[in-house]
Order: C-alpha cells, then sequence, then structure tokens
C-alpha cells in the first residue's frame, strides 16, 4: 500500500507528458486523492464544457508505481469519451431520475468497455505501456 505523497509524487512527475501523449493539452485536470473510493484505485469526472477533467485517486489501493501509471493512464482515456456526458445530460433531463439510473448503469457499463479496449490496444496491440508514452513526450522535448 502506497502513502498519499507517493502517489501524489508520482503522478506529478508524469501527469503532463502522458496527457500530452494523449493529445489532451485542452483540457484542465483536477487531481484529487481521497481513500473513500472504496476499491477503486482511481475515477474520473469530466466537463466538456469547460474541458476540465477531475481525477480521483485512492492512494491505498496502489502497491507500485507502474499501477500508479497504469491506473492514469486509464483515466485519462476517460476523457476521450467525455463529450458523450453532454448527451447523458440531455437523457437524464428527458427520462427523469428513476428511468435515467436504469439506463445509466449501460452506459457507465460501456464506457468502461470502451477504455478497457483503447488500454489493450495500446498495450496489447501497440505494445507501449504508460512509461513509454511519456518517455516519447520527453526525447520529442528535447
Amino acid at each position: 500500500m502506497m502513502s498519499k505523497a507517493e502517489v501524489r509524487a508520482i503522478i506529478d512527475a508524469n501527469i503532463r507528458d502522458l496527457a500530452m501523449a494523449l493529445q489532451l493539452g485542452g483540457w484542465r485536470l483536477i487531481l484529487c486523492y481521497d481513500g473513500g473510493l472504496g476499491q477503486d484505485g482511481a475515477s474520473c469526472d469530466t466537463d466538456p464544457m469547460r474541458h476540465i477533467a477531475t481525477i480521483t485517486f485512492n492512494p491505498g489501493e496502489f502497491d507500485d508505481e507502474k499501477q500508479v501509471l497504469n491506473a492514469l493512464l486509464h483515466e485519462l482515456l476517460h476523457v476521450y469519451h467525455a463529450e458523450f456526458e453532454l448527451y447523458r445530460d440531455a437523457v437524464k433531463t428527458i427520462v427523469g431520475d428513476r428511468l435515467f439510473a436504469a439506463l445509466d448503469s449501460t452506459y457507465q457499463n460501456a464506457c468502461e468497455h470502451v477504455v478497457d479496449n483503447a488500454l489493450s490496444l495500446l498495450t496489447l496491440t501497440f505494445k507501449t505501456t504508460p512509461k513509454k508514452l511519456i518517455a516519447a513526450v520527453r526525447r520529442r522535448e528535447n
């Protein structure tokens, strides 16, 4: 189990370059650390109108740097489907809270599948890792 300071140091040292590797330079990334996420290591909430993503990490769920960087990459990939949040908000207005709750679980599941597939594409098909993406950005800058 890692401390909040350890997780924060890893993220602070790498988030800019990883976000640049994913071409998310137009997004403002807000980082939070909260042990209240349960067994989830991290989560991402987005505001597509203002291009803001809030990523929350549960430091107690990580054992090493590799896990932290993989979680960071996973959460940054959630930003790619942030525009669908506008559709989600419109649906909620139209159908009401009760029906929306039933529909939203399907939406959330689909989002996780899309991110997991994108992550598999990067790591399995293209044989990349968060560290390789970060290194590529740093090489370009030098």
